[in-house]
């Protein structure tokens, strides 16, 4: 049997301490197993789980179970027919870049899952910020990748000496913000996507290389 790992076990009890009565609320944390919680070049953050949370029971906390195995991986498992678009737009974006998608850590800006992003109730988010936080101390991904507006704000919010180039993405006036700066200390570089539920990456060759070539300079 796989030892725990203890780091990540600690920042579970620490993220239940945090969330308090949420942990009930119908939802996921990470979308990666227990083992990706440690120091990774790369990192997946998107909004918050999607589904309707009278019908989706499984809680926040219950997820945590899950994730405590090793093979877990949420990006894996059988989703309704409309959100297999993401799944099949970060798997896909991974085996471009060479990557074993199972070794990334990945979870939500909000654990709380919506069935669109505006019934979200973002009185949270100060919270959910301290766990993005204390997941980032440990990963200290050198790429991070977002999806959705508010986890590429958010991240940028707490970085510095940010300079950001803007392409197209290929769909109408959506954008692919290329970004590098200083966060925690480290300069990292963030690629932020339009919601990979909705947007098609993975049949743009030319913007799958343009990720790939940004992502792969070394700082």
């Amino acid at each position: 049997m796989t030892p725990l790992n203890t780091t990540a076990t600690q920042i579970i009890e620490e993220i239940k301490s945090l969330l308090g009565d949420r942990i009930n609320k119908s939802g996921v944390a990470f979308y990666s197993s227990i083992d990706t919680v440690k120091k990774g070049r790369y990192m997946i953050l998107g909004l918050n789980p999607g589904g309707n949370p009278e019908v989706e029971k499984g809680t926040i906390g219950q997820s945590l179970e899950g994730f405590l195995s090793p093979v877990y991986n949420h990006y894996y498992e059988a989703w309704k027919e409309k959100d297999t678009r993401l799944q099949i737009n970060i798997a896909k974006l991974f085996a471009f870049l060479g990557q074993d998608l199972r070794n990334v850590c990945a979870l939500n800006l909000i654990f709380e899952r919506t069935v669109r992003e505006s019934d979200l109730n973002f009185s949270s988010l100060p919270v959910y910020v301290k766990v993005l936080n204390k997941v980032l101390d440990v990963v200290q991904p050198d790429v991070i990748f977002t999806f959705g507006k508010k986890p590429l704000f958010e991240v940028k919010r707490v970085m510095t000496n940010i300079n950001v180039e803007v392409i197209g993405s290929g769909h109408g006036s959506w954008k692919i913000e290329f970004v590098t700066g200083q966060l925690n200390d480290r300069t990292v570089r963030v690629i932020g996507f339009p919601h990979l539920s909705i947007y098609t990456l993975y049949n743009r060759p030319e913007k799958l290389e343009a990720v790939r070539i940004f992502a792969a300079n070394r700082l």
